[in-house]
């Protein structure tokens, strides 16, 4: 019986023991199980979140990009057209004086009036002879008679034609003329622009939509200046294997813009590194404009975060192991302390898991800081007083208010750095911003619109009230001495302002009347503010 009894004692115990022990090791295993998914859905969540604020970073710089060179379209062509008028008026001053037209060629050669980009052409109805007012000769081919002078009208984008009884005459600028200023304009920009974390944009033209070894021709590229102007291939690889040249030309064909990653040096460095670019297609000039940010960061962390976490695994397996044999030993109980003490482990690993969220998201907000920020003066740069404007051009088209904006530029900041260097010339920006931030109100903003221009939004107010206060600003920058070296720079700003009004459209409408009254205060002589006439 006794025989019996501690048989079955034992069974009972070894039984209990078993049971403890399934039990132990099937909370470890839902532990370490639920612990490693929540850890590794965290750690994507994360990596995710970092990898969206890149791609956005990525397409609004190159939105931006695009956008600027748009604008710079505009901006030329309207340069070029109110050139061709004051040209034209100077011609039409002289026509007014008659004569004939050897006369009239000879007025127009001895005034010197035809500039650079401008094609000009004076044909004599009685003899049929050509004569070009650009290089003041004859032209020996002839036009093929009136109406065909007339039809040479429609090969310039901007003209300007006139009749006399003795002869016609056209002014023209081409098209090719403006669209190669504006390459170079937007080229230079490009060329010399850099975004946060050595980040900078590059540009490829290509030359044959079909690849190979010549497909596309480098014309800008910050990181790799030796291979600007020279034929880029669809067959170079990276360190992976990966060809980027192709993947980017294929993309673009097929979507118009993409996102891709491979395997690249950083700036100023032979270290290559995983980054992750954006490139999309500007038709008009068949140019692949793209810029990139690196990953190290993020695959460092993603490389960090597993191996901790296989470390934490391995650690909680040998745990595990030694508790099961103490397990056997001290029963229940201890197994209930041990529960408790996973608790605190685990609430401790949390508690590490939740402090890395936080690090990474105050990354994250200083990385979008980075990107709405001028570097040097501390204002909103373009992008983000774009933003500003379409959110105040939305309110106003529901009739919630109004606003303004100034456009400024500085008078004569090229001599500043002429005279004294660019770092004075980065003294008197910072100076200036400072000093006109402190004179605007709290719900207005100041941006660094690009070189030595600002733009100023001035919410709830008309032009006129507008103008108001901009005049104080103007007299804010008159007083200012920036102090380099024991000597005074002193400077003014040539202001442009204007109010959203129904003849108003768009965005581009607004900052082009703005544009267009700077012109007119530097027209006018500089150091002041034009509104509505």
């Amino acid at each position: 019986m006794k025989i019996a009894q501690n048989r079955i004692r034992l069974l009972y115990y070894s039984g209990s023991l078993c049971l403890v022990l399934v039990l132990l090791v099937s909370l470890g295993g839902s532990y370490l199980y639920s612990y490693a998914a929540q850890t590794r859905d965290k750690i994507r969540q994360i990596s995710e979140s970092i990898l969206e604020t890149k791609k956005k970073y990525v397409k609004d710089a190159i939105d931006l990009t695009v956008q600027e060179i748009d604008i710079e379209r505009d901006r030329l062509t309207d340069a070029e057209k109110a050139r061709l008028g004051r040209v034209w008026d100077r011609i039409d001053a002289t026509l007014a004086r008659g004569g004939d037209t050897a006369g009239f060629v000879k007025r127009v050669r001895e005034g010197k009036m035809v500039s650079d980009g401008i094609d000009a052409f004076c044909l004599e109805r009685e003899s049929g002879r050509l004569y070009s007012l650009t290089d003041w000769t004859v032209l020996p081919q002839g036009i093929g008679g009136v109406d065909a002078f007339r039809g040479l009208a429609d090969r310039y984008r901007l003209n300007m034609f006139a009749e006399t009884d003795l002869f016609l005459v056209l002014l023209g600028i081409s098209g090719e003329y403006i669209e190669a200023a504006v390459r170079e304009s937007a080229q230079y920009r490009i060329r010399r622009e850099r975004l946060a974390d050595d980040g900078y944009i590059w540009i490829h033209q290509i030359v044959d939509y079909d690849g190979g070894e010549r497909y596309a021709i480098c014309l800008v590229h910050p990181n790799l200046t030796d291979a600007e102007g020279s034929f880029i291939s669809t067959e170079t690889v990276d360190i992976r294997g990966n060809k980027p040249n192709l993947v980017e030309l294929e993309g673009v064909k097929k979507d118009g813009a993409l996102y891709y990653d491979y395997w690249f040096k950083k700036m100023d460095s032979d270290e290559i590194a995983h980054k992750l670019s954006y490139a999309a297609l500007y038709k008009p000039y068949d140019w692949v404009i793209g810029t990139g940010v690196y990953l190290d960061d993020l695959d460092a962390l993603l490389d960090r975060e597993a191996k901790a976490l296989g470390r934490t695994q391995g650690a909680y397996l040998v745990l595990f192991c030694g508790l099961g044999v103490l397990a056997l030993a001290l029963s229940l109980a201890l197994i209930m302390f041990f529960e408790r003490r996973m608790e605190v482990l685990i609430g401790g690993l949390q508690a590490e898991v939740t402090d890395k969220n936080r690090q990474l998201e105050t990354e994250k907000r200083r990385i979008e800081e980075i990107a709405y920020l001028d570097p040097l003066t501390g204002l909103l740069n373009r992008r983000a007083m774009l933003a500003q404007i379409e959110q105040s051009s939305a309110r106003v088209l529901r009739h919630e208010g109004t606003f303004s904006i100034a456009l400024a530029d500085i008078d004569y900041f090229k001599r500043i750095n002429d005279e004294y260097g660019h770092v004075a010339g980065d003294l008197v920006l910072t100076a200036l911003s400072s000093a006109l931030k402190s004179r605007m109100r709290e719900e207005d903003s100041l941006a660094r619109w690009g070189g030595e221009e600002f733009l100023f939004l001035l919410h709830n107010a008309e032009e006129d009230e507008a103008a108001v206060g901009i005049e104080r600003m103007r007299e804010t920058v008159e007083a200012l001495s920036v102090s380099f070296e024991g000597r005074g720079i002193r400077v003014t700003m040539s202001f442009g302002v204007a109010s959203w009004t129904d003849d108003i459209r768009t965005v581009d409408d607004l900052i082009k009347r703005a544009d267009n009254r700077l012109y007119e205060a530097k027209e006018g002589g500089r150091n002041r503010v034009v509104g509505r006439h």
